[in-house]
């Protein structure tokens, strides 16, 4: 009968155990998932989820392209508009070409104003980065064409060595 007791709650034990690990690498999937859905392609979100362990903290010398795009005359089309209007105009734009640079696995650095910062080739490798970037600003011009909201955009692409990593 002692050793009956004995074995049932070793078995409890462990599957206490195995559920109490299981939610928390899930946790941490959600996590990576949370902060990071809105600035990288949901393949890259994927691949950090299912490996966190590529988030060390720290920092290496990297290969990157990053790629900037603005609205030109933008301080002159702002004018036009109060702050709702140039919210709803604003996001008419960045919506758009962040999609288009996450197809593109892009990530998104920053937003500053009507500019985006993007960048390729971090946190993952990505072997194309530099064609991956110039395709983005190509069918970003493209979209901006077939969007007609009556402005054009400037987009510049620089491919160099970097710090990156999670500082």
């Amino acid at each position: 009968l002692d050793l009956i007791y004995a074995a049932f709650s070793v078995f409890l034990i462990y599957v206490v155990l195995t559920f109490l690990n299981y939610m928390r690498e899930e946790r941490e999937r959600r996590q990576v998932r949370g902060q990071f859905s809105h600035y990288l392609s949901p393949d890259l979100v994927n691949q950090l989820a299912d490996d966190p362990s590529r988030l060390t903290l720290g920092g290496e010398m990297k290969e990157m392209t990053l790629l900037f795009a603005d609205i030109r005359g933008f301080t002159t089309i702002s004018e036009q508009f109060d702050a709702e209007g140039l919210t709803r105009f604003i996001n008419r734009y960045l919506t758009p070409m962040t999609q288009v640079i996450l197809e593109r696995q892009g990530t998104i650095d920053k937003y500053m104003g009507d500019c985006i910062m993007a960048f390729w080739n971090a946190p993952l490798d990505c072997p194309n980065h530099q064609e991956k970037a110039i395709l983005a600003a190509y069918k970003m011009r493209e979209k901006m064409r077939k969007l007609n909201l009556g402005f054009n955009i400037g987009i510049g692409i620089n491919t160099g060595t970097a710090v990156v990593g999670n500082m």
